[in-house]
């Protein structure tokens, strides 16, 4: 059993409250006090709708209301009653005029700012006790009054509510309780314990769970080995009484094949259902306030973000321009950033390379991708590198056989009825219709291939026969332009030396 941390949001010591009683207000309580208002440009204008950013109006809004509250507001005259108590104060300076305009007595808005802070559905700022405009912060100080208690309750109280928002906190179901039987105990009220859980506190007893549920992860190989001397023990129990018919035996043997696939499925199936059990098993802690121990929901927010954590680290990387975690389902190594629409190579994580698709030219630290890979349908197979919790939803989501009495019945009749005689006749007619659809289908198979082994080669040589007819004619059709070439250079060599005869024939 683990406890809280120190910080604590709930009651206070004893010693600190006898200091608090004194009635001496000092700065610090009036500055506590002014946090009980509220200064924003809705309350300064005096708007009733809207945020409290600013607005068009604002502006004008504002500097009539600060006119009208410096020089036209003041106490109500003579005979005037409280719209609250509605009695008339004694004096003029127990009157007290609210920056919305509402003049109150003093005792008035200072009893009903009591009433708000020991209110415990209360929350927020206090507000007008006439309408319900959010009081500033000049307007808390004085609703507060010189009572130092109240100061100090109410400085607890935001304490509180800004402990408790805090994602750690975490309440005591034990003080709760104490608090619905002390509702006169304005005390007991606010002091409503619980702590706060951090993941360093917690990360012990998660490492304890992980380490658990991975024992009974790894323990599936023994099962399935336990399986599998299962079906050799019937197996050895069926050779050593044999039947009339060998045929009979064998058809015994390989029927209880389906039993103990089913048998390993919904035993991995029950060893993840446990684990997962043992993962998320209760953390009990201790309050700090009531000193009682209570369960904590061990599934809890910081056990989560760890295991995303996990599978984040162990499925995507970082862009190498704004680190941002993506993630590839498949395609090729050029990769573009949605966030800062960088490009770069998924195999060695580069900022613009030259990279090719499927190959890398850095070396490919992290394997190229491979044409055709992507996501298929169904669960996928966990890897080395993935948590522990991948693991067990991934045989969780994985289809479980059922294991029925009718599966424990075809085992017995696989050991016992293989010696009755129309069983028998039975299992030889089924072996022997197996047997000729096996044979048959092997011849076909045989007879399939040995054709499509024919087409190809015939294919093959016709295609090598063309390529070789196609060589030889482009031969043909080279040599004879050089051959008439060469008879044309020659008969015109003739001719010239004919002419030339010719003319030294006539000159002569």
């Amino acid at each position: 059993m683990t406890r809280f941390s120190a910080g604590v949001a709930g009651s206070s010591s004893g010693s600190n409250n006898n200091k608090r009683r004194n009635n001496t207000i000092t700065a610090a309580d009036k500055i506590v006090a002014a946090t009980a208002g509220q200064d924003t440009w809705k309350t300064w204008a005096g708007r009733k709708h809207g945020s409290e950013n600013f607005e068009m109006m604002d502006l004008f809004r504002g500097m009539k209301r600060s006119f009208h509250h410096t020089f036209l507001s003041g106490p109500p005259p003579s005979g005037t009653a409280c719209p609250v108590c509605f009695c008339e104060p004694e004096r003029p300076e127990d009157w007290h005029v609210t920056w919305c305009g509402h003049a109150v007595c003093i005792d008035c808005l200072q009893q009903y700012a009591s009433n708000q802070v020991q209110d415990k559905e209360h929350s927020g700022p206090l507000k007008c006790p006439v309408c319900p405009q959010v009081l500033r912060r000049q307007d808390a100080v004085v609703a507060f009054g010189e009572n130092t208690e109240l100061i100090h309750l109410w400085d607890q109280k935001i304490r509180n509510q800004l402990l408790r928002a805090l994602p750690s906190y975490r309440s005591c179901p034990k003080c709760s309780n104490n608090k619905n039987h002390n509702q006169n105990n304005s005390e007991a009220v606010e002091s409503s314990g619980g702590g706060f859980v951090t993941p360093e506190c917690l990360q012990p007893h998660y490492n304890e769970r992980r380490e658990a549920a991975t024992r009974l992860l790894r323990g599936r190989g023994f099962v399935i080995l336990a399986i599998f001397f299962g079906y050799c023990l019937v197996i050895s129990v069926i050779s050593k009484t044999p039947s009339q018919y060998p045929s009979v035996d064998l058809f015994f043997m390989l029927v209880p094949i389906y039993v103990f696939v089913k048998a390993a499925l919904a035993a991995q199936h029950w060893l993840a259902h446990v684990a997962r059990q043992h993962f998320f098993r209760p953390i009990t802690v201790e309050c700090p306030c009531c000193n009682e121990a209570f369960i904590l929901p061990a599934e809890s927010s910081h056990l989560q973000d760890d295991e995303t954590s996990r599978w984040m680290d162990a499925h995507s990387r970082k862009c190498p321009s704004c680190s941002v975690p993506i993630m590839k389902t498949g395609g090729c190594n050029h990769m573009r950033c949605t966030h800062c629409r960088a490009d770069f190579c998924w195999a060695c994580m580069r900022l613009r390379t030259s990279c090719k698709a499927y190959q890398c030219v850095n070396g490919a630290p992290y394997k190229n991708a491979v044409p055709g890979f992507g996501d298929q349908d169904g669960p996928r197979a966990p890897q080395a590198n993935d948590s522990i919790l991948t693991v067990i939803d991934y045989l969780l989501e994985r289809s479980c056989p059922q294991l029925t009495y009718r599966d424990g019945a075809l085992l017995v009749v696989c050991l016992f009825a293989r010696f009755v005689g129309p069983v028998q006749y039975i299992v030889n007619i089924v072996m022997a219709i197996l047997s000729s659809v096996i044979v048959s289908q092997m011849i076909l198979g045989g007879a399939i291939l040995f054709v499509l082994n024919t087409m190809h080669r015939n294919v093959r040589l016709g295609v090598l026969q063309e390529g070789r007819q196609r060589h030889a004619a482009g031969n043909l059709d080279g040599v004879r332009p050089n051959h008439l070439n060469r008879r044309q250079i020659r008969r015109m060599e003739q001719e010239m030396v004919a002419e030339a005869l010719r003319r030294s024939m006539e000159e002569m």
